[in-house]
């Protein structure tokens, strides 16, 4: 009967394999960021300081994270992260576009 509806049964199996591949994924996604504990001690005493414009929220601009640094008194270790797009590679050809991936700085 398979050979019979070559489709169906492609169709079938493609979908049951999709629907598992993303189980397995949502899965996986829940155990790493929900059920294991991070990597790092005290992993309850970390903050995320932001600064609100009138416009929208912003991340912190490096002289910002100084300032905050230098005037905290219950930070015990400060540490900063901005996330960007950086070019990578070298044009071939003047005028020829690098490649744009997205990535972080750590301070």
């Amino acid at each position: 009967m398979m050979r019979r509806y070559l489709a169906f049964t492609g169709m079938t199996v493609l979908l049951i394999g999709l629907g598992i591949g993303a189980s397995t994924s949502m899965f996986s996604l829940v155990v790493a960021s929900v059920l294991r504990q991070p990597s790092f001690d005290h992993s309850d005493r970390l903050v995320y300081v932001w600064k609100k414009t009138q416009q929208e929220f912003h991340e912190h601009l490096p002289f910002d994270v100084l300032q905050i640094h230098d005037q905290s008194r219950t930070l015990e270790q400060f540490a900063a992260y901005r996330l960007d797009w950086f070019l990578v590679g070298r044009a071939k050809r003047v005028g020829t576009p690098t490649r744009a991936i997205r990535g972080g700085e750590l301070a």
